[in-house]
């Protein structure tokens, strides 16, 4: 996260103004709310989230957005130009179901990792290694990040410029030998998205059951399904839902064939969907 990344113009309280508003605690890697050891979640809090959920409100409701949310130019983060792994990484509902999802937390992954070592080589940077001006500190007893203390912005902004610098091949190197992995995570889940993945010819090969279901709402003609994601819910025919107990374990093509025979189709494509919406699901 460099200098870009704190530069917020569009807004009065930029991040300088939260990083001082907020401030509670602070140190040399991070960035702490009030109260921060509090933050456990309550059973009153899991309850109210279930209702929100069971209501499909969730995503709705305007007071239940970050408070650091700006109602500027669609949705902006009141603290970061670009927002950090987790808030940029997560979504309510996704194209492409758990799919979706599976790549959006593989991306997640990799940038927690990045910016933990990149924020542990800024503080041996600024804290060790003279990388900056570093403030006065005149007596020897006082901690590297005491003498840093009191200009938290100083420290951060500092910080930024050195980030800024770096190149990928650097930024590789900091991260060290788990960031390999992490890559190669990120690569595969973002083939499996890719029309070029040739998904469909795959489908017969499997076998497949029915995924974690879960019926929330059911119609007259239809159902509503919970399966990856309480706030990701697809509606499916009853006809449909009716045969989902057919994909027993057998052969894709054989349980195809079979319901052809009985005069259903289904294409490769809406297996596939069921598949990424884990409706269908590997035994």
């Amino acid at each position: 996260m460099g200098r870009e990344s704190l530069a917020r113009p569009t807004t009065a309280n930029g991040p300088i103004r939260t990083v001082k508003d907020m401030r509670s605690d602070i140190d040399g890697l991070d960035l702490y709310p009030p109260d921060a050891d509090d933050l456990d979640v309550t059973d009153d809090e899991r309850q109210r989230y279930h209702a929100i959920v069971t209501s499909e409100t969730f995503g709705r409701a305007p007071d239940l957005r970050c408070p650091h949310y700006l109602d500027e130019q669609g949705g902006l983060c009141g603290i970061w130009r670009h927002r950090n792994g987790v808030c940029a990484t997560w979504f309510c509902k996704h194209d492409r179901g758990a799919a979706g999802q599976r790549f959006w937390q593989a991306v997640e992954a990799l940038l927690a990792l990045v910016e933990r070592e990149l924020s542990h080589w800024c503080a041996c940077q600024l804290l060790y290694h003279g990388a900056a001006s570093e403030p006065a500190n005149p007596d020897e007893n006082v901690s590297a990040w005491d003498a840093w203390a009191t200009r938290p912005v100083d420290y951060y902004m500092q910080a930024a410029t050195l980030v800024d610098d770096l190149g990928w091949p650097e930024i590789q190197v900091i991260a060290g030998a788990e960031l390999g992995p992490l890559l190669d995570r990120v690569r595969a889940a973002y083939a499996e998205l890719q029309p070029s993945a040739a998904r469909s010819p795959l489908v017969p090969l499997r076998r497949l059951v029915p995924g974690e279901l879960r019926i929330s709402h059911r119609g007259p003609h239809s159902a509503r399904l919970v399966t990856y994601s309480d706030s990701d819910p697809v509606d499916l025919p009853s006809e449909l839902l009716a045969i989902l107990p057919r994909f027993d374990g057998r052969p894709t093509d054989e349980v195809l064939a079979e319901l052809a025979s009985d005069g259903i189709v289904l294409t490769d494509e809406l297996v596939t969907q069921l598949i990424d919406f884990a409706v269908l699901a590997d035994p």
